[in-house]
């Protein structure tokens, strides 16, 4: 299992197949966040050097980099939040007090960190962009001894995310991107192939997702696919 320690019980809390209502509530609440991770870079200079190929090229040595202590060790980490074409990079690097560790290097923004008894939670929004389809946000876990867990949620970019009453339920059928059926042969964006109108995938009869809200005859769900991936999408639930 990545990412994850041996009999951990953030693993097991964060990473268990369903999330918890008050967890999916906070983590989709960033998607209605406007304000904008302000970086605080002092006492960069301090830090072991680091040789990071998104930063070359900033007019000055520290620009995007967020120094803050992610793993309670009393040592100061950095955090990488700013541009690395074609879209923005989030990168961390632990500092194990000689040398700064990478431990993640993804496409996103950093919207989020928050600290908790069982470790930092921090939050990353990656927007579709040029022939990425889907929007996601992924939530990292870090531990005294690194990255615990990761976990993140997709949704195509023209799906609406709204949360009303959440609850669990038993569905199957067709996941789709809107809350109407369209089977139509279409190119997609990123690579030549042709995928089916506005479908995501199939869902197994009695599959537990949990309901977000609802309009009319569809639900719009949250189905978790493993420990670290979730889709969102619309499914008809009723005639």
């Amino acid at each position: 299992m990545r990412f994850c320690l041996a009999g951990s019980f953030v693993c097991s809390l964060f990473l268990g197949k369903t999330q918890s209502f008050e967890e999916i509530r906070s983590r989709l609440a960033n998607l209605y966040d406007s304000s904008t991770f302000v970086c605080d870079s002092t006492g960069f200079s301090k830090l072991p050097n680091v040789n990071y190929f998104c930063s070359k090229g900033n007019e000055v040595e520290g620009n995007f980099y967020h120094v803050t202590d992610l793993n309670n060790d009393g040592l100061n980490d950095l955090i990488y939040n700013g541009p690395c074409m074609p879209y923005s990079q989030t990168a961390i690097f632990l500092n194990n007090g000689k040398t700064l560790n990478m431990i993640y290097d993804q496409a996103g923004t950093l919207q989020k960190i928050t600290r908790t008894k069982n470790g930092t939670f921090v939050d990353i929004l990656l927007e579709s962009i040029a022939c990425l389809e889907d929007n996601s946000i992924t939530r990292l876990v870090i531990g005294k001894k690194g990255l615990v867990a990761d976990n993140t949620i997709s949704f195509h970019h023209t799906t609406t995310i709204s949360t009303g009453q959440l609850k669990q339920i038993n569905v199957g059928g067709t996941l789709r991107t809107t809350p109407a059926i369209d089977n139509a042969d279409r190119v997609s964006n990123c690579i030549d192939e042709i995928v089916k109108g506005n479908q995501v995938m199939q869902l197994k009869n009695n599959s537990v997702v949990t309901e977000l809200a609802r309009q009319g005859a569809w639900s719009l769900v949250l189905y978790s696919l493993n420990k670290h991936s979730s889709l969102i999408g619309w499914i008809k639930t009723g005639n």
